[in-house]
C-alpha cells in the first residue's frame, strides 16, 4: 500500500517561510514505515510549488491513502490541490489532520467533499489503524479520533487515550537535505503541548479537543 503525506503551500503574498523540516509529517512516515507501509513525502511549500504543480507531482504516482497536514495559512492551497485531484480522477482516500483540521472538523467535513475523514489530535496511531484498516478492506468508521461525513451528517468519534512519547520511532528525514541546502537547520522534537495558557494560541484548544494532556516530555533517553 503507498500512502503519501503533503504539506501545502502558503498563498499569503509576499510571506516568506523559513526553509523548515515538516517534521510532523515525519512521524507520520516513521511509524507507518515501521510497520511495512511505502510511505512518500511532498512538502509543496518547502518546495515551493504552486498547488496546480503539487497536483501533476501527486498525480505521477498511484497512492491509495493521501493526508494532509493543515494549517490556517494553507487551507486555501489545500483547496485547489483536493479539487484538482478529484478533477483528475484521483480516488485515494484522502485524510487530513494537524492543529487546523482538529479546530475545525465539522466544518471542513461540511464544505470539502473531496474529504473522506479527518484524524483529530495526534495522529500516528490513528492513522497507523486506519491505513491497516484500508489494506484490508475493513471499516475503519469505528475508529477513535476519526471523524467522517455520511450524507450530511458529520460524525466525530471519541477521542484515543493519548500516548507515551517514548513509544514514536525517530523521524523520517527525507526533506532534511532539501531544508539544509535552503539554509535552513535540522529540527529536534522534545515535548509536545505547552505548560502555558496563553489565550491567542491554539496548543491549547488543540490539546482540550483531543483529549492530550497539556505539555509532556520526551525521555532523554529515547
Amino acid at each position: 500500500m503507498r500512502i503519501l503525506f503533503v504539506v501545502p503551500p502558503f498563498l499569503e503574498e509576499g510571506l516568506e517561510m523559513e526553509a523548515k523540516e515538516s517534521i510532523g509529517i515525519g512521524y507520520l512516515a516513521s511509524v507507518l514505515r515501521g510497520r511495512g507501509f511505502e510511505v512518500d513525502l511532498l512538502d509543496a511549500d518547502l518546495l515551493q510549488l504552486k498547488a496546480e504543480e503539487a497536483v501533476q507531482r501527486i498525480c505521477t504516482k498511484k497512492y491509495e491513502l493521501i493526508g494532509f497536514s493543515l494549517l490556517e495559512g494553507t487551507i486555501e492551497s489545500a483547496v485547489k490541490i483536493l479539487k484538482g485531484l478529484r478533477r483528475r480522477g484521483v480516488t485515494s482516500h484522502i485524510v487530513l489532520g494537524g492543529y487546523f483540521s482538529t479546530l475545525v472538523t465539522e466544518e471542513l467535513l461540511s464544505e470539502l467533499p473531496e474529504v473522506d475523514s479527518i484524524i483529530r489530535g495526534e495522529g500516528e496511531y490513528t492513522l497507523l489503524r486506519l491505513a491497516q484498516r484500508l489494506l484490508e478492506g475493513k471499516d475503519w468508521k469505528d475508529l477513535e479520533g476519526i471523524a467522517y461525513r455520511e450524507g450530511d451528517h458529520v460524525t466525530i468519534s471519541p477521542n484515543r487515550d493519548p500516548f507515551d512519547l517514548d513509544e514514536i520511532p525517530l523521524p523520517s528525514r527525507d526533506l532534511l537535505p532539501e531544508v539544509l541546502k535552503r539554509g535552513g537547520v535540522a529540527g529536534l522534537v522534545g515535548s509536545r503541548g505547552c505548560f502555558a495558557n496563553c489565550s491567542f494560541c491554539c496548543i491549547n484548544s488543540f490539546h482540550k479537543a483531543s483529549g492530550t494532556p497539556g505539555w509532556r516530555g520526551r525521555s532523554v533517553e529515547a
